[in-house]
């Protein structure tokens, strides 16, 4: 837009009449429905006025004025936001450029939030990955100083502009939001599926959440669940208004019945057996070690493979039967590796797992290599010292997966499907003497049997699922997750997630147990039902008590002296009304 005198005399109308107002759109989960955060949106308030607000940041840029812009529309957001829901995000867009411009000052993003008593860690400062930033180092330099402050960060409309996603790993973002223009018609186009699938895994080993950005219809909303995308926002979730809005109760609905449908598949914790327990240690070689050496070793059929390690025992390479054939065969074959050492020759790109892989997951790694390799033997690495540990065949593992499965359908709760009584004491056993921090969470549901006599034992068994589901969900890589019985469930976590899990835990849970209550029950807050002794009584809805043991400053010698302590835990968390944690 060209910046003529009438158009900055309006700019100049607008920043010293402070005519701008925010507007606020709610960004969901795609589990739940429920609000996780809001975006600031600034809309422009002067009357006859002939460009837009996007229009603006640019004239403002050309003007030398961008910061007072951006200062202008950050401090209405942040006075608005004092009515903002409680542990709800607030995203702020950032203009890249603003830190180049010579009035920008850090700090007083810093002094309004204090000002409207507005928590650091609630504030989420977006920053578009389509924009050119024309000093890199002072930009990320920005981010560092605003994420150092307690702030989050997001690169937003990902996919849109020239720089791609190799701007993430600079940034080191909290969150990526995907552009509108990959989302439109997504439903319709396996391009575009694909590629937002992509950038999932992507964003999924990196742990860092997805929010699609410019969801416009149920088809989009339905494939991005699907995808198994974390959050959206957009015109058909809910359009940004100036008060914080909830999402209708007709799109929370179709959120969770998509998510129940779509992603039946929960969790899956990893079972007991390690590759450790299965390998078997094979006489290595020094890379120094002649060709001949080795031809004389595999000249015995039940030796397949050796490992090639240096002085201290670490592992550097495989070189296996198969290999050591193909290198001997044609007309000069044999002459010109026979006298080679087998460092030049041994395949140093092969497969390897340490040893405190799960089976699962080693049998997974092996099936999904290419041919030839595919029923190689593995080699097994410690995963501190790098030192070899042996070979995993896969036969070995193959059966070791069977065997698992066989004993996850005998062991697994039918209502739940998590392991049952007896990997949960396993798991337990190994934690004994454990020097590596972890917890273990027991949740048990408050007010159950209040429910199952007013509501019935099928909706009965739809809140057990609810807590199952919530606990599963909130589970990472690592965690695992078990069923005791009844409305009695296990963690184990690391020690330094138990807070912020339980809290997750009661936060999920509330959501998801309320859809179980009818209408009357919700808005009163109790149940009429019957107590243990026949009486009719008014009871709470139902909650979750938490009693965690953490080896933070104790450790258990017994299996026997844990559950003890668990129990003593267990009764102090049921004292509580409500929701409760209490840690040892």
């Amino acid at each position: 837009m060209i910046v003529t005198d009438e158009v900055r005399d309006k700019m100049i109308e607008i920043i010293k009449g402070k005519e701008i107002r925010p507007v606020f759109q709610p960004v969901v989960s795609l589990k739940n429905g429920s609000v996780f955060a809001y975006e600031a949106f600034s809309r422009i308030t002067l009357k006859k006025c002939s460009f837009g607000i996007s229009e603006a940041f640019d004239i403002a840029g050309e003007m030398k004025c961008l910061w007072a812009f951006e200062l202008l529309c950050r401090k209405s957001s942040v006075k608005a936001a004092a009515d903002k829901p409680q542990n709800a995000k607030l995203f702020l867009n950032l203009d890249p450029e603003i830190i180049l411009d010579p009035d920008f000052k850090s700090g007083l993003t810093a002094e309004k939030l204090e000002k409207n008593d507005i928590d650091y860690g609630d504030i989420v400062f977006e920053a578009a990955e389509s924009l050119a930033i024309s000093n890199m180092d002072l930009f990320k330099s920005a981010l560092e100083n605003y994420r150092g402050q307690g702030y989050g960060v997001a690169i937003s409309n990902v996919c849109s502009g020239y720089s791609g996603i190799n701007l993430i790993p600079q940034v080191n973002p909290q969150y990526i939001k995907i552009d509108a223009k990959i989302i439109r018609d997504i439903d319709k186009d396996e391009m575009k599926r694909s590629y937002v699938s992509a950038l999932s895994q992507f964003a999924g080993d990196l742990g860092i959440p997805l929010i699609a950005q410019g969801v416009e219809s149920y088809g989009q909303l339905k494939t991005l669940i699907g995808l198994k995308i974390d959050y959206a926002q957009g015109f058909y979730i809910a359009k940004p208004s100036e008060k914080f809005v909830k999402i209708s109760h007709e799109v929370r609905k179709q959120i969770i019945d998509l998510s129940n449908e779509l992603n039946k598949a929960k969790f899956s914790p990893s079972y007991l057996s390690t590759v450790n327990e299965l390998c078997s240690k094979k006489p290595a070689l020094s890379p120094n070690a002649m060709f001949s050496e080795v031809y004389e070793i595999m000249n015995d059929p039940n030796v397949t493979e050796t490992a090639i390690v240096d002085d201290d025992g670490k592992f550097l390479g495989v070189l296996t039967k198969r290999q050591m054939l193909s290198a001997l065969s044609g007309m000069y074959g044999y002459t010109l590796n026979m006298r080679k050492n087998v460092g030049e020759v041994m395949d140093t790109s092969c497969l390897t797992v340490t040893n405190d892989t799960p089976v699962e997951t080693a049998s997974k790694m092996a099936m999904a290599r290419c041919q030839p390799y595919i029923y190689d033997s593995i080699p097994v690495i410690d995963g501190s010292t790098k030192e070899y540990c042996g070979f995993v065949s896969i036969k070995d593992l193959l059966l070791a997966s069977v065997n698992i499965q066989v004993r996850r359908a005998a062991d697994c709760n039918p209502l739940t499907g998590l392991p049952g009584n007896i990997v949960i004491d396993e798991k337990v056993e190994k934690l004994i003497g454990s020097k590596e921090p972890f917890a273990i969470i027991d949740f048990d549901l408050d007010n159950f049997k209040a429910y199952n006599d007013a509501y019935g034992f099928t909706n009965g068994d739809m809140m057990i699922k609810a807590v199952a589901d919530t606990l599963t969900e909130l589970c990472c890589e690592g965690d695992f997750c078990g069923h005791i019985g009844g409305d009695d469930f296990v963690v184990i976590t690391c020690g330094d997630r138990t807070e912020s899990f339980c809290r997750d835990a009661f936060r999920e849970f509330t959501v998801k147990s309320r859809d179980l209550y009818s209408e009357d029950d919700r808005s009163r807050g109790y149940i009429v039902s019957k107590n243990r002794s026949g009486s009719v009584e008014k009871f709470r809805l139902a909650t979750l008590s938490a009693a965690a043991i953490t080896n933070r400053e104790h450790s258990f010698d017994s299996i026997k002296e844990l559950s003890f302590v668990i129990a003593k835990t267990k009764k102090q968390a049921k004292q509580s009304v409500g929701n409760s944690l209490v840690i040892v």
